[in-house]
């Protein structure tokens, strides 16, 4: 079952279907569809470490995804440390 999944969803990418539609047709959750590859995390690494500040729901506009990819990420990979400083 898993492995027929994954090869609807590589024919569904190589016909140039993207995640969004993949999703709604197969109706498979996001988890099943997306998948972190190096570069997006290296890319979240970086501008984690120019701004430590920065909000989820801002680096996710910069990334075009969620905020809760972008906190996956972060908290997935154990290098990527993230400080907030605290208010009053």
């Amino acid at each position: 079952m898993e492995e027929e999944k994954r090869h609807a969803i590589f024919a569904s990418f190589r016909a140039g279907r993207s995640p969004k539609e993949v999703i709604k047709f197969f109706n498979y959750p996001k988890a099943t569809v997306y998948d972190q590859t190096d570069e997006f995390v290296a890319k979240v690494k970086r501008k984690v470490n120019e701004d430590g500040n920065k909000s989820y729901a801002k680096l996710a506009a910069e990334m075009g995804c969620s905020k809760q990819t972008i906190a996956n990420t972060i908290n997935k990979d154990s290098a990527t440390v993230r400080t907030r400083r605290g208010t009053g």
